[in-house]
């Protein structure tokens, strides 16, 4: 019995997300309106239910001074985790492309790529003009050189967990109206976009799980799935780790960054706000094998 006995039709699909992308590239190209500076003690710009340290007992020990440094602090993490997550998906989206050539599903991927190009200028100028630059990239690489057969289901399948737990940050601070403007601006305009490539993620990903059945056998692709869930079964604890990075309370100024993070980790909200994020992607992806069918 074949997983995906009736895929996507892909042409289709990039055909209604190019016309989605058109009407809203106005939109999305028009110039932001970057503050020359931001008062983070006034400017709120990071939601207070997202405090990664809410719970905790470092957390609860921090003064107002460092708390507002470390809502800035979460606020860049999460735009350098995304930076860094566009430009692995925009060397990605690249592979896949070739193996579309002079089709629209290629032309789509032009689309596709300029929009993360988009993301990752905003994101990149909100942390250069405000917070001194980026942190470091602490995400895995979206690919695995072991069997370049399976390198796009692998890619599609990491981009899309990623994905997954980014949106639920980006929708929670872009309806947030009390942050400053151009925080919930960028949010809000990632989101949107994110949802079309995550719909092209999903259709795609379905046509290679029947690719791989139908040039393996249903038994060898079972093998095959098994073997990628067992690498994207350990993603969501790395985000987690991403986002409760010692890096990011080190830049907060917060006492003892490994502890903080060790806490972060064990009691503060982020586990079940990604196991949220998470909730319907890893349904889906453990339907067609990509992921085992409980994951701790």
């Amino acid at each position: 019995m074949t997983r995906v006995p009736s895929p996507p039709d892909m042409a289709a699909v990039v055909s209604k997300l190019s016309d989605i992308s058109r009407r809203g590239e106005k939109i999305a190209n028009g110039r932001l309106p970057w503050p020359s500076r931001l008062n983070f003690y006034q400017d709120s710009v990071w939601s207070k239910d997202l405090d990664s340290l809410s719970g905790t007992a470092i957390g609860a020990s921090l003064n107002p001074e460092t708390l507002h440094c470390l809502r800035l602090q979460e606020l860049r993490n999460l735009f350098s985790i995304s930076y860094h997550s566009e430009q692995k998906l925009i060397v990605g989206l690249g592979g896949v492309r070739e193996q579309y050539l002079n089709t629209p599903i290629a032309d789509y991927l032009d689309v596709f790529i300029e929009e993360e190009r988009r993301h990752s200028f905003w994101f990149k100028s909100f942390c250069d003009r405000y917070c001194h630059g980026m942190l470091a990239d602490e995400l895995p690489q979206f690919s695995d050189s072991s069997n370049s057969r399976t390198t796009r289901l692998l890619f599609l399948s990491m981009a899309f967990l990623v994905e997954s737990v980014l949106d639920i940050y980006n929708r929670r601070l872009a309806r947030d109206m009390s942050l400053h403007p151009i925080v919930r601006r960028i949010n809000h305009l990632h989101s949107v976009e994110e949802a079309r490539h995550m719909s092209f993620d999903r259709s795609a990903l379905l046509n290679c799980v029947a690719d791989l059945e139908s040039q393996l056998g249903t038994h060898e692709a079972e093998l095959e799935l098994a073997r990628i869930a067992d690498i994207l079964s350990k993603i969501p604890e790395q985000l987690q780790q991403g986002f409760c990075s010692p890096e990011l309370y080190a830049a907060a100024g917060v006492d003892d960054p490994e502890e903080a993070s060790r806490q972060a980790i064990q009691d503060g909200p982020t586990a079940e706000i990604h196991a949220m994020a998470l909730a319907s992607s890893r349904k889906f992806l453990s339907s067609v094998g990509l992921l085992p069918e409980v994951l701790v």
